[in-house]
């Protein structure tokens, strides 16, 4: 992994020299001097002091900016001595994937912003937009959430109305399906771009590290907590916070997490003080939460108190009308202004069940990529059937693996 640090404090890049063992980190201690390496050289994250000697050029800000108009696939992770809401929001705004107060020199701390940023860049290559996966961009809207089938039509005219009403809201649908467009959808629905948007995948997230990132911490609340840390509720206020893979919360989370949606407060871990929120909850899952109630892995009161408004997202098989367009669109992306199919390629991709969904579909997609000719693209049934020869196994595994998705709601659309 190559690695760029934009920091003029020797001791902080010995440090991060030190945290970053192994890995590929280059140095620049300037606007001017980091805009140069960019040009360059491919990084996979940046990690960028705010408060740079400004001279003729720019700050940390200034370069955050900078690398969104050149490469908005490059994460960036701010690092300052600087630790207030204010200073956070902005660079969240901005496009930060992370932020890390400089007097935090615990390995811990850039090691977690490190995987964030690796998680980042996954969101975004999943994603079927192929845009800002954490904060969004006042240019979002319903026509990113692609298909024209019945059900499609009814889900976006549901976002359409639900979008403006306070939450909670609950995302439901399996694996692929597009759960974070619908939450982007459900942001962008208020017609509010200076509204914070914050993703946050419970699952990808160290167990130990969960309470910390979202609750935030006190200055010596645990070892290595060298510094106080806005949490990421607070960082939402005002927005919207997404919380994908919900059921994959621990039931001491889900306790203090019921307190957050009840009380629309937030206490950092090690302080007694509560902060106030203004924030509405996006919650998504792919498992049955009703049955993981009844089996005592998820907590009944806080299912409830999440299900107020239910936004069920269709599995590809029960919108086949919608495979073809996905599809056509995807080879487009990879530069394929149109591909030849045969009736039998054709059939057989119609009469698959796609269990990973939109997310299989396109990398069916880069499957075909890399074995089309792009000057005389021919699907053929053979083709298919290859692809099909390694996934055929996953396929009925997970159709016999997969729980029914939860139903029931109190305030429904559709």
């Amino acid at each position: 992994m190559k690695i760029l640090v934009v920091d003029d404090d020797e001791l902080m890049q010995l440090t991060l020299k030190t945290v970053f063992k192994g890995e590929q980190v280059l140095f620049a201690t300037s606007f001017a001097e980091a805009s140069e390496l960019l040009k360059s050289e491919y990084f996979n994250v940046a990690f960028l002091d705010i408060q740079l000697k400004k001279g003729t050029h720019g700050d940390g800000l200034d370069l955050l900016k900078l690398i969104g108009e050149r490469d908005s696939y490059l994460p960036c992770v701010m690092i300052s001595a600087l630790d207030d809401r204010a200073t956070v929001m902005k660079c969240l705004e901005l496009g930060a994937v992370d932020y890390v107060a400089k007097g935090t020199v615990s390995p811990e701390a850039y090691r977690l912003a490190l995987y964030k940023s690796a998680v980042w860049r996954k969101l975004l290559s999943e994603s079927p937009s192929g845009r800002v996966p954490k904060t969004l961009r006042g240019d979002f809207d319903l026509s990113q959430i692609k298909g024209n089938s019945t059900k499609m039509v009814e889900l976006k005219s549901t976002i359409q109305k639900m979008g403006v009403l306070p939450g909670p809201f609950l995302v439901l649908g399996e694996t692929g399906t597009g759960k974070e467009l619908v939450a982007k959808a459900l942001w962008a629905a208020k017609r509010d771009s200076n509204r914070p948007f914050i993703a946050v995948n419970c699952a990808s997230l160290p167990e130990n590290l969960v309470e910390s990132e979202l609750f935030g911490y006190e200055k010596g609340s645990f070892t290595g907590a060298l510094a106080t840390k806005t949490g990421l509720f607070e960082a939402a206020n005002g927005g919207d916070i997404f919380l994908d893979e919900i059921g994959e919360l621990s039931a001491d989370l889900q306790a203090k997490f019921l307190r957050v949606l009840q009380d629309r407060k937030v206490r950092r871990v090690g302080s007694d003080k509560e902060r106030p929120l203004d924030i509405r909850i996006i919650a998504a899952t792919n498992i049955d939460l009703m049955e993981a109630v009844s089996e005592n892995e998820f907590r009944e009161d806080l299912f409830y108190r999440l299900n107020v408004h239910q936004v069920r997202l269709p599995p590809l098989r029960e919108r086949s009308e919608d495979l073809l367009e996905l599809f056509d669109l995807f080879m487009k992306e990879h530069g394929f202004s149109e591909v030849s199919l045969s009736e039998e390629a054709k059939g057989l991709m119609l009469q698959f069940k796609w269990p990973g969904n939109v997310r299989q579909l396109k990398g069916f997609s880069e499957y075909l990529r890399a074995n089309l000719d792009l000057k005389k693209p021919d699907l053929t049934a053979k083709i298919v059937e290859t692809w099909l020869s390694f996934n055929q196994i996953r396929s009925k595994a997970s159709s016999q693996s997969r729980p029914p998705i939860a139903s029931f709601s109190s305030s429904r659309f559709f």
